[in-house]
């Protein structure tokens, strides 16, 4: 795919990308197109790829704001040298800001293999939501084990969204509002409360208390 000039989204611009072959697991190829670039050369698109039923399209499971820590295990499926659906896996080295142009973007340093055919796939936890898009990597001739991903968040931050009559919203499908843990979390909480609250209540009462001497 030709990239295009850094803070261009033109419909001429875009037009002049053509059609893309679009490949999905267990489904046909289809044909889409790109209709938006983020701006001040950030490495993002949107592509859009029509469909006959809705049903045939499965959204990957992200979270606004689902933690990223030092250390965590992720892994990226992508099409490196054209082995499709490849799966490597590595923990996140350091989040990293990054200047573009007049916005900050955060990055995620990897330890997973990241090659030519890795970039615009997904970087996903061990939980399988979607944490980033793969970007880039550094020179193998110089280092290893050096990749780096845009947070979800940043694709999803309201500056960078398209504004053209082509916009798209950005709506997190099948992923719960909050992880098991944390519902777990949330009903021993809840649970707590409520047995301070029905000890509270017993101990009020006073009416079959014994008299004091």
């Amino acid at each position: 795919m030709t990239a295009l000039p850094p803070s261009t989204s033109s419909e001429a611009d875009l037009e002049k990308l053509g059609a893309i072959d679009v490949k999905f697991f267990g489904k046909p190829r289809a044909t889409g197109r790109v209709v938006w670039t983020a701006p001040d050369g950030i490495d993002l698109a949107l592509v859009r790829v029509p469909f006959k039923d809705a049903g045939e399209a499965q959204s990957a499971l992200w979270q606004k704001g689902r933690p990223t820590t030092v250390g965590s295990q992720v892994f990226a499926i992508g099409n490196p040298h054209r082995l499709g659906w490849t799966h490597t896996q590595g923990v996140i080295s350091q989040l990293r800001p990054q200047q573009a142009g007049n916005r900050q973007i955060r990055l995620i340093q990897v330890q997973v293999a990241l090659n030519p055919g890795n970039s615009g796939g997904g970087l996903y936890d061990r939980e399988g939501f979607l944490i980033g898009i793969n970007s880039l990597s550094q020179d193998k001739s110089v280092s290893e084990g050096i990749g780096f991903a845009i947070t979800l968040d940043t694709a999803a931050r309201p500056s960078l969204r398209p504004t053209s009559p082509r916009s798209f919203r950005w709506i997190p499908r099948n992923a719960p509002k909050n992880p098991p843990t944390q519902r777990r979390m949330n009903n021993r909480s809840r649970r707590a409360r409520q047995s301070t609250s029905a000890g509270g209540r017993k101990a009020s009462s006073g009416r079959h208390a014994p008299a004091s001497p």
